[in-house]
Order: C-alpha cells, then sequence, then structure tokens
C-alpha cells in the first residue's frame, strides 16, 4: 500500500539537479558577449542600491586614441560614430569671429608641427595666467628614448631638459619663452612618431608672426574673467580608450584647438572628439561637460557649442558593442592563424 505521504524531497532535489545541469549548457553555449541575465527584482536592469560592487566587464585591451575613434578611418567604430553624429546634429556648434585672420601669412607646409606648437604656446601662457601645474607626459618619454647622434631628434632631445624646465616654469613668461616652447612642442611629434604612420618629422623651422601669438594672448586673457580654475592637458583615458583633453575650465568646460587654414572650416571630427572626452571625463569625476569651445588662432575664430542632456549613457552602449565585435572579430582572426 503506497504511503499517504509523497515524497517531495527526492522530487525537488531532482529538480534543482535538473536545472543545473540545464544553466550549466545554456552558460557554455552562449558567447562571451551576451549580455548577463537580468535579475527581476532589479529594476530596469540597474542596480538600485548604489553601495552594491557591480562586477567590471572585461573589453579588449586600450589599443585606441580617442581621435582614433572620432576620426573612425578604420571603420571599426560604426555604432559609435553613428550616435556621435546624432549628438552633434542636436548641439551645433556656433562660430564667432574673436579677431583678425592670419591665414594668408602661411603655406601649408609645416601646418601640423605649427598647430602643435601653438597648442603648447596657449598651454604655457594659462598655466601662466592661472598659476597652474603644467605637465608633459610626452617630454618625460621623449627624455628615456635613444637617439642616434646623426638623427635630428638626437639634437632636439638634447635641448630638451633646459627648454621644458623654462616651459613648466610659470615665472618664465610666455612670449620671452618662444623658442624653449617650440622645442619642448616638437616631443608632441617624437612621442607619436613610432605610434601612428604619416606623422611629420620633427623641425625647429617653426614660424608664426607676432602679431598673431599677441593676438592669441588678447584673446586667452578674457578667459581670466570668466572661468576661475583651469585644468591643463589632463589625460582622460578610460575603459574603451586613450585621451588627453587640451584644457578643461571649472570642471565644465573643454576648451580644444585647431590650426586649419580654411577660415570656415570646422571639422565634425573635431566635435565628435570633444563629445568622446566628456565622457571619459564624466567616467572619471562623476561631473558632467556643459560647453565645449574650439578656437582656431589662425582664422580668429572660436566655435562653441552649448551642451543640452547628452546620452552618456547610450554613447557608452555604442563603444561597448563596437569594441565587443572588435575583439570577437579578432579572436576569429587568431584562431584561423592558429589553424
Amino acid at each position: 500500500m503506497d504511503s499517504p505521504v509523497k515524497n517531495t524531497e527526492g522530487k525537488k532535489r531532482k529538480e534543482l539537479e535538473d536545472e543545473e545541469k540545464i544553466t550549466k549548457r545554456v552558460k557554455e553555449e552562449l558567447p562571451s558577449t551576451s549580455s548577463p541575465i537580468i535579475d527581476n527584482k532589479v529594476k530596469g536592469g540597474k542596480i538600485e542600491d548604489e553601495n552594491l560592487p557591480i562586477p567590471e566587464k572585461q573589453y579588449a585591451e586600450l589599443q585606441h586614441e580617442a581621435t582614433d575613434i572620432s576620426r573612425n578611418k578604420s571603420r571599426k567604430f560604426p555604432k559609435t560614430k553613428k550616435f556621435l553624429s546624432r549628438i552633434y546634429r542636436a548641439n551645433h556648434f556656433k562660430e564667432r569671429d574673436i579677431g583678425e585672420s592670419f591665414v594668408e601669412q602661411y603655406e601649408v607646409r609645416h601646418a601640423q608641427i605649427r598647430g602643435i606648437y601653438l597648442m603648447y604656446f596657449m598651454r604655457k601662457h594659462l598655466a601662466t595666467m592661472y598659476n597652474a601645474k603644467l605637465k608633459d607626459f610626452r617630454v618625460e618619454e621623449v627624455f628615456k628614448k635613444k637617439y642616434s647622434e646623426n638623427e635630428k631628434e638626437f639634437r632636439i632631445q638634447k635641448q630638451m631638459p633646459e627648454s621644458y624646465k623654462i616651459y613648466i616654469d610659470n615665472k618664465c613668461q610666455t612670449m620671452h619663452s618662444v623658442e624653449k616652447i617650440k622645442i619642448v612642442s616638437l616631443a608632441h611629434t617624437m612621442y607619436y612618431a613610432d605610434k601612428s604612420e604619416g606623422r611629420p618629422s620633427p623641425s625647429v623651422e617653426i614660424r608664426v608672426a607676432d602679431g598673431n601669438l599677441e593676438a592669441i594672448l588678447k584673446y586667452l586673457e578674457t578667459f581670466k574673467s570668466k572661468y576661475k580654475s583651469v585644468d591643463i592637458n589632463p589625460r582622460l583615458d578610460c575603459d574603451y580608450f586613450r585621451g588627453d583633453a587640451n584644457v578643461i575650465f571649472d570642471d565644465e568646460v573643454i576648451f580644444q584647438t585647431m590650426s586649419s587654414l580654411k577660415e570656415n572650416n570646422m571639422p565634425v571630427d573635431k566635435a565628435h572628439q570633444c563629445i568622446l572626452y566628456s565622457l571619459a571625463y564624466f567616467k572619471k569625476t562623476r561631473k558632467k561637460i556643459l560647453k565645449f569651445i574650439v578656437y582656431n588662432p589662425l582664422a580668429g575664430k572660436e566655435f562653441i557649442m552649448q551642451l543640452e542632456d547628452i546620452d552618456l549613457e547610450g554613447l557608452e552602449d555604442a563603444l561597448k558593442s563596437d569594441l565587443m565585435i572588435e575583439e570577437d572579430e579578432g579572436k576569429i582572426e587568431k584562431k584561423n592563424e592558429d589553424k
């Protein structure tokens, strides 16, 4: 005669064992980039308790510069590029003439090196104005490099320590340090020379009209009454890319420069670069950037973008997706090579 009491304990044990087998099989079949299973106690897939630790997702190694992503030359960031374009269309730059144009005084030759020099010139003056810390990691890396005595880089490197000492000294006035700033700015080109193609060879033949330099100083002086603090060339590396903004004022304004000889040219990739920096800055500080300023000292123009509520979360999701695809493609290529 059967017992009136059912053996529920044995039945539950069997159900649990079956569930464990199914879960194990599902995990094995899921690709490594699959989304985590969302707990129904977590609202909208987000953990409501901010104190709970959030496990970090592993992405591809930081192989990309923010500038590479903004230009998308390799076309590896289709979703990110599309999202950046959407943000840009919703927040247009407004153009403003702020002084004399000097574009007719220059040739295209040495344009990139001249633009880098002017960027360092402005950093130097802003550091002096605000008595701010000035440091450049590229210079410190160039100090360590080995060059043969017959190389141009060797002669520049020999002048670098003294020039850098004057560059970071806020007691040394900008216009009295022009030649030293030129030497220091060449460290930028020397640092990236073996990291990317198409970089010009360093040259000290950098010519900028005195009137242009004076116009730059006059423009920068107007910032003193607008902003209380400045962070010069901060590193903005994050989970997805490497980056360093030119200048950030009051933790809310990104200031970038460009040296195009086209007076009415505001490259879209420059706007995209600023947006990427704002994401990295938010990840680093939890503070939102409210404005972008892009200054072209050769054309005497300023481009300003007042930011609305940018969807940084959506941008981050686009980056995650593109990087995961790239990582998976890299694994497939490696597997094919190993065959």
